[in-house]
């Protein structure tokens, strides 16, 4: 039996829709010297800045505009996300501020595909501020 968090994401999988709280990005290998990483970090700290919400990776645009599996998502893609390594390549652009709370689960959709999912919690004082570009 799934908890309340696991259908939470699983829904988020089956019902894709980008909502205030849940964004969706395509399924490209998490590498913190790359531009994608770099968006990444300005998302997520959108995110902590705006009430804390999901990312969810490993869907993409189709071409009537809705959310779709993204058919690129490998296990090796969703194993790069990895909460520790996340953490600190964004922590890297907050030099002297609160750190920030990830949270990485590895859900599976109703196919059986492994989706990183990436829960940001808002900040706690302060709003975080980039510190580098």
């Amino acid at each position: 039996m799934l908890d309340r968090t696991q259908e939470y994401l699983k829904d988020k999988l089956d019902y894709p829709a980008e909502t205030k709280d849940t964004d969706y990005k395509a399924a490209v290998k998490f590498d913190a010297k790359t531009d994608f990483a770099a968006k990444l970090v300005k998302h997520i700290l959108g995110f902590a800045n705006s009430g804390g919400g999901y990312m969810v990776i490993g869907f993409r645009e189709g071409p009537d505009k809705s959310l779709e599996p993204d058919s690129a998502l490998t296990e090796e893609i969703a194993g790069s996300y990895e909460v520790t390594r996340l953490s600190q390549h964004v922590e890297r652009y907050l030099t002297g501020q609160d750190r920030i709370k990830l949270v990485v689960y590895k859900t599976p959709s109703s196919r059986g595909t492994l989706h990183p999912i990436i829960n940001i919690g808002r900040f706690c004082e302060y709003p975080f501020v980039c510190t580098r570009d």
